[in-house]
């Protein structure tokens, strides 16, 4: 479970990186985004039995996990084509300091991805239209 909410958190940001500071239509299609990945969240704790009154408090730690990765990745980006620190954010995360997996593999996809959603329109962007690498 874990996992699947670094990869799908990962995908969130990058979007979002992406239509930052391109206007206001960007700025309303990341709150939807952002709203649809919260949405996504709550139904997938909905689906495997989490109770109504937990859901809650489950989702409020997650806002906070999302914000810290948004920030982590934020300053990871900043610092490319360098890939340490993003190599070092995606152990953290994405394998949890695990020692196992292929961290540069999954950073050389994060650094393809933000190419690709660069060079994407952005009313493609905008009309939902994401292109994602081959992994």
């Amino acid at each position: 479970m874990e996992g699947r909410f670094e990869l799908f958190t990962l995908h969130v940001v990058l979007v979002i990186e992406r239509l930052k500071g391109q206007g206001e239509a960007a700025a309303e299609t990341s709150q939807a985004v952002f709203d649809s990945y919260v949405r996504g969240l709550d139904d997938a704790f909905r689906q495997i039995g989490v109770s109504d009154t937990a859901v809650g408090k489950k989702m409020k730690k997650l806002a906070g996990a999302f914000y810290g990765r948004l920030k982590t990745y934020d300053e990871a980006f900043a610092t490319l084509p360098n890939a340490a620190e993003l190599d070092a954010a995606l152990a953290r995360t994405v394998f949890e300091e695990r020692g196992e997996g292929d961290v540069a593999s999954v950073s050389a996809y994060v650094r393809s991805a933000r190419e690709a959603l660069a060079e994407q329109s952005l009313d493609a962007l905008l009309n939902g239209e994401v292109q994602w690498p081959n992994v």
